[in-house]
């Protein structure tokens, strides 16, 4: 007659236990990447890049740096060296409509004024801008 080993039921028993504990480990890992898999990150924060002008042969180079929380959108705008703050900034994620308000040195005669109105669509924003003695349009595009 074989004997049962004694130590056989303490082997099944701790496998058991180590099952068990493996499964649930994965279910706690599996539950906690699921929400992060869920985040977007929101289509305006950024780094924007791409030309501004009077005209199509009139452009010039611009950079937008732009951080939105949800409620409130900031950044700064870099046409040369220096950048300007953005003085008032607005972002309707439903229609994708961008309003932006900045404040330049002038040419040697105070201070430009521009308002600078666009749409976000497909990593691209597109508009117009005008301050006091010009107007244009714009089209950049999300580089970071």
């Amino acid at each position: 007659m074989i004997w049962p080993n004694p130590h056989s039921r303490i082997r099944s028993d701790d496998m058991r236990l180590t099952t068990i504990t493996a499964s649930i480990c994965l279910c706690l890992c599996l539950v906690s990447v699921l929400p992060a898999q869920n985040k977007t990150t929101d289509p305006i924060s950024g780094v924007w890049f791409g030309y501004y002008g009077t005209s199509p042969r009139d452009q010039a180079q611009v950079r937008l740096t732009l951080e939105w929380n949800g409620k409130v959108l900031t950044g700064s705008v870099t046409t040369g060296d220096e950048p300007y703050d953005i003085e008032k900034a607005t972002f309707d994620p439903k229609t994708g409509a961008i309003h932006m308000e900045v404040v330049t040195p002038g040419n040697g005669r105070g201070v430009y004024h521009y308002i600078i109105d666009g749409k976000v669509e497909n990593e691209t924003i597109t508009g117009l801008w005008h301050h006091e003695a010009a107007k244009g349009d714009f089209q950049i595009k999300k580089i970071g």
